[in-house]
């Protein structure tokens, strides 16, 4: 993802050939979408986003201010030049776990959808306390173990998702800009292309084992 703009195409895993694969990287995922009311404060000089849950809990992270008009226009409720702001959706949150250094992050993401395979996408870094506690209460949530596999000098993520969502298997792959050629291993399935039940969102929601 380069300019907060994200260029991905998804498709099925039609077997375990990408396992033979050259694998760089792994990692354990928890991901969740609480429902928080969002608000962006701009009145301190140093953009801040605030989460609030119904009980009262806040929890807050800084933006940069180079972001801060780009999160106006997509996701503020009336895009303007006010110093508060309500946000239309509060992040998703993920805290991922690398499974051969034990390195762990916190991630808070916004994504706005521009076209079938352009989103404009905004990520965070959270304190780790501060994201456990906000996804404890979150009843929207899955776990998946991405893979990140090297196809041609192109790194495609594998997502095998787990528990409710077993034993589906996803790969995405990023590209730098639209129309991009790119290589396409005899191990991918379906390109997904409007079909919105294999959006995380909605797995965590309506789970692959349900349907």
């Amino acid at each position: 993802m380069t300019n907060n703009q994200e260029i991905e195409h998804r498709f099925l895993v039609d077997s375990d050939a990408w396992k033979q694969g050259n694998i760089s990287k792994v990692l354990l995922i928890q991901q969740a979408y609480p429902q928080l009311k969002a608000t962006l404060d701009c009145r301190s000089g140093q953009p801040t986003v605030f989460l609030a849950d119904a009980q009262g809990h806040i929890w807050q992270f800084n933006l940069p201010e180079k972001d801060v008009s780009e999160i106006m226009q997509y996701l503020a409720f009336t895009p303007n030049n006010g110093m508060t702001v309500s946000l239309t959706k509060a992040p998703r949150l993920r805290i991922q776990t690398d499974v051969d250094t034990g390195e762990i992050k916190a991630l808070a993401t916004w994504k706005s959808p521009v076209s079938d395979t352009l989103s404009k996408e905004w990520e965070y870094e959270l304190s780790i306390s501060d994201a456990e506690q906000m996804i404890a209460q979150a009843d929207i949530q899955l776990e998946k173990c991405r893979s990140y596999v090297d196809v041609e000098g192109f790194i495609y993520h594998v997502d095998v998702f787990m528990q409710e969502n077993a034993p589906l298997v996803l790969a995405e792959i990023e590209l730098s800009k639209e129309g991009m050629a790119f290589p396409k291993p005899q191990w991918l399935g379906k390109e997904l292309i409007r079909e919105k039940a294999y959006s995380n969102y909605n797995l965590a929601q309506t789970p692959y084992s349900t349907w």
